[in-house]
């Protein structure tokens, strides 16, 4: 499988959803100061437990098939979260 070039219109309509989509659990979870205005290190800076925190999110697109096997959908957490 080759590598998806990048589409800045797709990016223009993602990135807003991927930073809304983590906000909102961010805030579930107990973060504060959510700041979703992008640096040049990560997407989304915040804190908790008075530590800071840093998110970077994305949507893959390319990633829709994964979710489709033998006719099932298959339901995958909303991020991939580091520590």
């Amino acid at each position: 499988m080759g590598t998806k070039r990048f589409d800045k219109n797709l990016y223009d309509k993602a990135d807003p959803l991927a930073k809304g989509i983590m906000g909102a659990w961010l805030e579930r979870n107990g973060y504060k100061f959510i700041n979703p205005e992008e640096t040049y290190g990560v997407d989304i800076t915040c804190s908790k437990d008075d530590e800071p925190a840093f998110f970077e999110t994305e949507i893959k697109y390319s990633w829709i098939r994964i979710g489709l096997m033998n006719g099932m959908r298959y339901v995958f957490p909303i991020g991939n979260i580091r520590s």
